[in-house]
């Protein structure tokens, strides 16, 4: 199910959480049953930096921060959306990526396993 994107980035500075413009990376976002998926693209004026980094961190982040634009409360502790401090048993396959699919699916109390693919379908961090 696709979620709208209309002000989520509005809401989200208002709640605290203020993305610049190279952070707002996040072009879709669709739910398909506890799973959440994310159409993830650095805007063009920073594609350009992607080959100085293994995953370029403004489409890292953006990778990361799609379940803060759900529609809810992502301000209040334990709202709809939490930021990842923690990660283990994580590789990289592929580095100067500018777009990827994400997938966000949760695999125990409190944990996501995060997967990352470039837009054919490659991937790039499991």
């Amino acid at each position: 199910m696709p979620v709208d994107l209309t002000g989520a980035y509005e809401r989200l500075a208002e709640a605290g959480h203020a993305y610049g413009p190279a952070f707002r990376c996040v072009r879709a976002l669709w739910r398909q049953g506890d799973d959440l998926l994310a159409d993830v693209r650095l805007p063009d004026e920073n594609v350009s930096e992607a080959q100085r980094y293994g995953l370029h961190p403004a489409l890292f982040d953006a990778a990361v921060h799609a379940p803060l634009l759900l529609p809810g409360d992502p301000g209040r502790p334990g709202g709809t959306g939490r930021l990842p401090f923690a990660w283990r048993g994580v590789s990289r396959q592929a580095d100067g990526v500018t777009a990827l699919r994400v997938r966000l699916r949760p695999s125990g109390d409190h944990t996501v396993a995060v997967s990352l693919t470039d837009p054919a379908g490659r991937p790039v961090l499991n």
